[in-house]
Order: C-alpha cells, then sequence, then structure tokens
C-alpha cells in the first residue's frame, strides 16, 4: 500500500480533486479511537476492509453501517475503481471528494446534512484508484421514500394532508435557500432526503447522497429542472396530478403566472417521465 499522507483539514474549500498523485487521508480526530474500535484502524488500507453490516453493494460502491460502541454510528462508504471505470474520473473530483464538498457547503448554506468524521483518496497519476467517505449516523431517521411506503401513505386522510404540507414546507424552504446561493444538489430523490422527529417533536429533514452537488453560475435553470424533476421522480405514486401542479405553484410562491407554472410542470415530466428506474 502507498504511504498515507494525513491532511490537516477536509478538502472542503472548492470541487476538486484531493490529490493528483498518492493517497491522501483525513480523519476528525474526535473519531480516531471510534473508528479503529468499529475496524477502521487510520493508518490501514481502507479499500480492503468491510467492516459492520453491509447496506448497498455494487461493483465499484459498498457501504457499511457500524455501531461505534457508545450509543453513535457511522457509515463508511469505499469506491473502488481498481477494476471497474478506471479513468471515469481521471483529473476530476469523484464522487466521495464531491460528496465531502456537498456536506460543507450546505452546512454553511443552513441545511441540514450529514457530518463528516473522515475521508481518503488514492491516485495514481491523475486516475483515481479508490476513495472513501465516513459519515456520522442519525440515530431514528429514515429516508423519505421509506417514510411514505410504510408510515405516511397509512395515515388518515386528514393527518396525510397536514404531515404533506409540513414536510413540503421544509423541504421548499430548504430549496429556496440553496438555490438563492446559487448551489443545486442534481441528485434529490426521496431516497436521499433522511427524515427525523415526528408530528409532537416536529421534523427535520437531512440531505444525503451529493455526489452531483454543484454551484452553477450559468444555466441556473437546468439546475433548478434537474432539482426539481428528480425531487417529484416518484410523487406520482403518491400524489395526484393536482397535488403535483399545486405543489409546483406552492413552491413557486404563486408569483409566476399559471401558463408559466404549467410550463415548469410539463418540463419536469418530460425530464423524468415516469416509468425510468427509480
Amino acid at each position: 500500500m502507498s504511504r498515507i499522507r494525513r491532511l490537516a483539514a477536509a478538502p472542503d474549500t472548492r470541487r476538486a480533486m484531493a490529490c493528483l498523485h498518492g493517497h491522501v487521508r483525513w480523519i476528525d480526530p474526535d473519531w480516531i479511537a471510534r473508528l479503529e474500535a468499529g475496524g477502521l484502524p487510520a493508518d490501514a488500507d481502507w479499500l480492503t476492509l468491510a467492516p459492520g453490516t453491509r447496506v448497498s453493494e455494487s461493483k465499484v460502491t459498498n457501504c457499511f453501517r457500524v455501531d461505534a460502541g457508545d450509543g453513535e454510528s457511522f457509515y463508511f462508504k469505499r469506491y473502488d475503481y481498481t477494476r471497474y471505470k478506471k479513468l471515469r474520473f481521471f483529473l476530476r473530483p469523484g464522487r466521495a471528494a464531491t460528496e465531502v464538498f456537498g456536506y460543507r457547503q450546505l452546512a454553511r448554506i443552513g441545511i441540514d446534512s450529514l457530518q463528516v468524521v473522515a475521508f481518503s483518496e488514492h491516485r495514481f497519476l491523475g486516475r483515481l484508484v479508490g476513495a472513501c467517505i465516513v459519515t456520522r449516523g442519525i440515530e431514528g431517521s429514515r429516508d423519505l421514500l421509506r417514510f411514505a411506503e410504510h408510515e405516511w401513505s397509512r395515515m388518515p386522510r386528514q393527518r396525510r394532508d397536514t404531515v404533506f404540507r409540513t414536510i413540503r414546507g421544509i423541504v421548499f424552504d430548504q430549496l429556496h435557500r440553496a438555490h438563492a446561493a446559487r448551489f443545486f444538489h442534481q441528485d434529490l430523490h426521496w431516497r436521499n432526503l433522511l427524515l427525523l422527529g415526528d408530528e409532537e417533536t416536529g421534523y427535520r429533514v437531512f440531505w444525503i447522497d451529493c455526489p452531483r452537488a454543484r454551484y452553477q453560475r450559468w444555466r441556473r435553470h437546468h439546475a433548478m429542472l434537474v432539482d426539481l424533476s428528480t425531487l417529484s421522480r416518484v410523487a406520482s405514486r403518491y400524489l395526484t396530478v393536482r397535488e403535483r401542479f399545486d405543489s409546483l405553484r406552492a413552491f413557486f410562491e404563486d408569483c409566476r403566472p399559471y401558463d408559466t407554472t404549467r410550463s415548469w410542470f410539463v418540463r419536469i415530466v418530460r425530464h423524468h417521465p415516469s416509468g425510468r428506474r427509480q
């Protein structure tokens, strides 16, 4: 294994490669002991490790949930490009580095997101070999898609409408805040929104999994279209056409002409037609 160079801070100031050549790693000092106890020693080759319980798997990406042993948990996600997609991120920022950037920017904007506690990137002459990101778990949370399937859809009609408007208001407020800062998530599916709390304690929404996050100075309407269309992608399962259209009008705060809202509605449907992979 190549020598690991420690970073003084996580690479969050810009959306860029963490290094051009070599192996760099950053770990939050408060989490060094916890990670080691959970199976992630500071100087080990993390691409070879599989701690905790695997929660997702693909040829490149694997994610594990690990109990830190003190009431805390963390998620370890590794990207291994040694056999597949070897040149995909040649001289370009990888998904893990972009996620670190995205989470830090969301925190600055004032949107709830994940806390990054460790990050690692390994490159060979500009080619991304592997990368890892470790985030702190949010106990008691569930993604919005799971919430809709197992909780919200089973509520009485009146309660369902109230909860829908409450959560919609939170998400739309976050979207307005992000877009006002010219920041765009670009992968804002319901599965990438974590919901914490209930009607009594109040809801909080956390944005997660943002490997496409970016600031967009130009073509902002297209970037906004991507955020809105991914957010509405599974809405047809649970909402009528009228409810979806009224939601779009609510997002625009009823300040746009009816024809303009209708035009945006059609663009959103065409961008992510129903029946495609969710």
